[in-house]
């Protein structure tokens, strides 16, 4: 750190992947090179091209060499790389490297999360098993609900009277080496905390529109200031998305349950219509629609067209 650098005089190649080497798990995704990393250093040493780096620059000029960037710190790592202009250079031969090969496998155990517990539940089924409006104790006289399990290695199946399908609930651990796994897959480098993917088909066509959203199953208790604030709240966010968005805080007489929904079209993050005959995609890794079929269904006037077949 500190030392003036002599005016460079650096290949134009970095073979890299004739070496044998394989994509380490902590290698950022395409195009990201040093200038995706924390600490330059210790990235250039996690790929295992520290050696590799330093014979093809020594050989070609030995003034130009990276000899002690691994114990630099992250600041003069990134200057010394940037001064002998091979940061493009670096990111691109890793980007030739095989794939990462993934640290843990789906034989390894999900996480445990304490303080949830979570469960399928087809709420028509059980209104009608208990009897009475949608505030009674729905749960009475129902077998018991199958447990969904939190960050499954594998999707897990349901079934309803309208729909058939897979579902994986994947929540971002404390800490990534509780769960390595989908870390790896889904969080690593994006800001989500949840995400709820499910897969399959409807039994046949619905009938007007399909919503997502969330439904409270006990009467709402809320005193007039935090109604008011509540309901304020709620028509900003009916304001500010597109059309279709619905919320009660439920009736006096219990015919509805206060909710939140948005058409299901507009509402999921990423949606993938698999033509029949065809593979689905794979679940437990972020699903694959581009951004102009992203941005042309949320912006659409359309609230989806659902095929059963």
């Amino acid at each position: 750190p500190g030392a003036t650098l002599p005016p460079p005089s650096c290949p134009s190649h970095l073979d890299i992947a004739s070496s044998g080497l394989k994509r380490p798990a902590m290698a950022q995704p395409s195009g990201s090179g040093l200038d995706g990393q924390d600490d330059p250093a210790a990235w250039i040493r996690g790929l295992g091209i520290e050696a590799l780096l330093l014979e093809a620059l020594t050989s070609h000029d030995r003034d130009c060499g990276l000899a002690g960037i691994a114990k630099a710190g992250p600041s003069a790592a990134r200057e010394a790389v940037a001064a002998l202009g091979i940061a493009d250079l670096i990111a691109k031969a890793v980007d030739a490297l095989p794939p990462a090969p993934l640290a843990e496998t789906a034989a390894s155990p999900p996480p445990l999360f304490p303080t949830l517990s979570c469960s399928f539940s087809d709420v028509a089924s059980e209104q009608a098993t208990a009897g009475g409006g949608p505030f009674r104790d729905v749960t009475r006289g129902v077998a018991a609900r199958a447990p969904l399990t939190i960050n499954a290695r594998s999707a897990e199946s349901f079934e309803t009277e309208l729909f058939v399908g897979r579902c994986l609930l994947l929540l971002r651990p404390a800490r990534r080496e509780e769960d390595v796994f989908y870390s790896e897959r889904l969080f690593d480098g994006r800001s989500r905390g949840l995400e709820m993917q499910v897969q399959g088909r409807f039994k046949r066509r619905p009938s007007g529109t399909v919503y997502l959203g969330g439904e409270v199953t006990e009467r709402m208790q809320l005193g007039l200031v935090t109604r008011g604030l509540s309901k304020l709240i709620l028509q900003l966010l009916v304001k500010f998305n597109p059309p279709g968005m619905h919320y009660s805080f439920g009736d006096r007489e219990g015919r509805m349950l206060p909710h939140i929904v948005l058409p299901l079209w507009r509402a999921v993050d990423r949606l993938v219509a698999s033509p029949p005959g065809t593979a689905p995609p794979e679940l437990g890794v972020p699903l694959d629609e581009s951004e102009a079929a992203r941005s042309a269904r949320k912006g659409g006037a359309s609230l989806g067209e659902w095929d059963p077949s």
